[in-house]
C-alpha cells in the first residue's frame, strides 16, 4: 500500500522517538538499498522457496485443520473501491500442513529464514515477495558478513516476522502469527514433544496476553539475536492464500474461529459492554477523525465510544464479543472482530487510505460489512456526519 510523503515522515518520526535514529536506519534498511537491488542480488526464483515447494525440502509434513471456501459479495459503501471489487467471487484455501526443516539460519530482526544452500524460506516471510525483499533489507548487515554461527537451538517455531519488529502490529501479530498456535498444538499431540516458541523481543502486553491465553507463555522464547542455526525448524503455514491480491491476503475463515473459541473459552463473557460501539483512533497518529466530537455527539442512544489502548487483551475481546454494530476507521482494531458473532461492521475509510482486509475477514466470518469513504486530511480524515448516521439508520432498521 502506497503512503503519501508526508505521512512516511510522521511513521518515521515516531519510529524516531519511539526506537532511535539507530534502530530507525535499521529498520528502513530494505527501502535505503531499494527493492529492485535486492530481488536483482537476492531473489532469482530459484533462490525462493514457496508454500509449494516447501513440502520438497521438508522432512517430514503433517496437515491440520480444513480447507475453506470463501465466497465473498459485494459490499455496501458509499463509494466503489476497487480493493473490494475485485475481491468478489469465490477464492479456495487449501488445508494447511506443518513442515519440519533441518538446519535453518534465522537472521536478523525478523527472523529470515535461509536454507543452508541460502536459499529463503517465503512462509516465515508472510508467504509475500515484498516482505521477503523488506526482511532481506534489514538483515542485509548480516547476510553479507556470511560468518559461521556458534549459537544453536535443537528444535524451535518462530512467530517473528514481518511487522513483528519494533513495534509490534496487532493485526499481524493475531491474524499471520498467533493464528499458527493451531497447528503448533498439532504438531506437540502428534510428536509428544512440547516446542520452543521464538516471539518479537519485549512483547507487548496485549501480545503476553494472547499466548497466555493459549497457554504457551511459558514455551516461549524471546528473539534477540542476530543470528542463529536451528536444527528442526517447525513451520506450520499461515492462514492466508498463497495468491497475493494487492497487498493483502484472503484469511482462513476456520483459523480464525480456532483462535475465537480456543482463547474465549479461558475468558469470563458477560454483559458488562454495550451492544452499539464506536471505535475511535483519537489515540493513534493516523486515520483520526478530525470532527470526531461532532460524530459522537450525533450517534443513535446505547452507542459507546472507546479507545482500545486503554482496554486489556481481555477487555477488547469482551467487548468484541458482546457487540451487534461496530463502527470505526480503518486500524488494527478491527481486528477484533473476531471474538464477535453475527456483527455489523460499518468502517471508514479515508480516500487515500483503502483496503479490503477487513471486508474480507468480515464476510469470512459471517459478519455483515458496510464501508463509508470519507475525505483525507493530511494523515488524518473528515468524516460526512450525516452519511454515517444514514447507514447506522440503515443498519438499525434490518
Amino acid at each position: 500500500m502506497e503512503y503519501d510523503m508526508k505521512e512516511r515522515l510522521v511513521r518515521a518520526r515516531s519510529a524516531v522517538q519511539q526506537h532511535g535514529w539507530k534502530q530507525l536506519f535499521i529498520r528502513s534498511y530494505g527501502h535505503l538499498t531499494g527493492f529492485k537491488l535486492i530481488e536483482n542480488i537476492y531473489l532469482s526464483d530459484d533462490r525462493i522457496i514457496t508454500r509449494d515447494n516447501l513440502q520438497c525440502v521438508s522432512n517430514s509434513i503433517i496437515p491440520f485443520d480444513q480447507s475453506n471456501v470463501v465466497e465473498l459479495t459485494p459490499a455496501v459503501y458509499t463509494e466503489e473501491c476497487a480493493h473490494i471489487t475485485r475481491l468478489v467471487g469465490k477464492h479456495i484455501i487449501h488445508q494447511p500442513f506443518i513442515a519440519e526443516v533441518s538446519n535453518v539460519r534465522l537472521i536478523g530482526p525478523e527472523a529470515l529464514a535461509v536454507m543452508p544452500d541460502n536459499r529463503y524460506i517465503l512462509e516465515n516471510s508472510r508467504g509475500q515477495i515484498d516482505a521477503l525483499s523488506d526482511s532481506i533489507g534489514r538483515s542485509i548487515l548480516t547476510l553479507l558478513q556470511n560468518k559461521k554461527q556458534n549459537e544453536k537451538l535443537d528444535s524451535a517455531v518462530s512467530l517473528v516476522g514481518p511487522y513483528m519488529a519494533g513495534s509490534p502490529n496487532y493485526y499481524h501479530w493475531i491474524v499471520d502469527y498467533l493464528s499458527k498456535i493451531q497447528g503448533i498444538k498439532k504438531y506437540e499431540e502428534i510428536r509428544n514433544e512440547e516446542m520452543k516458541i521464538l516471539i518479537p523481543n519485549n512483547p507487548p502486553n496485549w501480545m503476553r496476553s494472547s499466548l497466555e491465553l493459549l497457554d504457551v507463555w511459558d514455551q516461549t522464547v524471546e528473539w534477540d539475536k542476530k543470528s542463529t542455526t536451528v536444527e528442526k525448524l517447525v513451520i506450520p503455514t499461515g492462514t492466508y492464500t498463497p495468491i497475493h491480491l494487492t497487498d493483502y491476503q484472503i484469511v482462513s475463515p476456520s483459523r480464525l474461529l480456532w483462535l475465537k473459541n480456543n482463547m474465549c473459552k479461558n475468558i469470563d463473557l458477560d454483559d458488562t459492554y454495550p451492544k452499539y460501539v464506536y471505535i475511535s483512533r483519537n489515540d493513534a497518529d493516523s486515520r483520526r477523525i478530525i470532527n470526531e466530537n461532532e460524530l459522537i455527539d450525533s450517534l443513535p442512544d446505547h452507542f459507546e465510544s472507546y479507545e482500545l489502548s486503554k482496554l486489556s487483551l481481555i477487555e477488547q475481546i469482551r467487548l468484541f464479543s458482546e457487540a451487534e454494530i461496530i463502527v470505526g476507521p480503518h486500524g488494527a482494531g478491527l481486528t477484533n472482530m473476531i471474538w464477535g458473532d453475527n456483527l455489523h461492521v460499518l468502517e471508514l475509510w479515508a480516500n487515500n487510505r483503502k483496503s479490503g482486509c477487513f471486508y474480507s475477514m468480515a464476510q469470512s466470518l459471517g459478519h455483515k460489512y458496510s464501508a463509508l469513504e470519507c475525505k483525507s486530511i493530511k494523515n488524518d480524515m473528515i468524516v460526512n456526519v450525516d452519511a454515517v448516521m444514514d447507514m447506522i439508520s440503515s443498519i438499525l432498521d434490518k
